[in-house]
Formats: C-alpha cells, sequence, structure tokens
C-alpha cells in the first residue's frame, strides 16, 4: 500500500454524512473532504492517495474494522 493512502489513527469519527464509524477522510467529488463510512465514500470519495484521501486505520491496540471484501472495493477506483 502507497505510503499516502491511509494514516494511523487513535480513534474513529463518525461519517458526516450518516454518522457510521468513518473508514476514510476523503475529497469529494462535490471538492469537500469529508470523513466517510464505506457506503458514503463509494458514493462520493474519489479515491485513496495523495491529493484524494486516506484509509484510517486504528493504532495498536485498536480494533481494525476493515475487512478483505471492503478493501477490495476501495481499490478498485
Amino acid at each position: 500500500m502507497n505510503k499516502h493512502e491511509e494514516v494511523e489513527v487513535s480513534s474513529l469519527s463518525n461519517c458526516d454524512f450518516c454518522k457510521k464509524s468513518t473508514l476514510v477522510d476523503g475529497k469529494t467529488k462535490q471538492g469537500p473532504w469529508a470523513n466517510m463510512c464505506e457506503d458514503h465514500f463509494l458514493i462520493h470519495g474519489i479515491g485513496l492517495g495523495l491529493g484524494k484521501g486516506q484509509k484510517l486505520v486504528l493504532k495498536k491496540g485498536g480494533t481494525n474494522v476493515w475487512k478483505k471484501e471492503e478493501e477490495r472495493i476501495l481499490y478498485s477506483y
């Protein structure tokens, strides 16, 4: 994974669209950046990487909420 595609965080905030757990902090197709759950990232996000968005990964001691299927979907961009 590219170093600009993920960032470690100590906790996850809520999606700006629906209040589910945030999985991506990224730029939207509308322009502004937002905290997004998987569903809203697929609708509004422009991808992962420098200037696009970062996958949020919990630091050690947390629980990684990403599943293999979710990673496959995100990397199909």
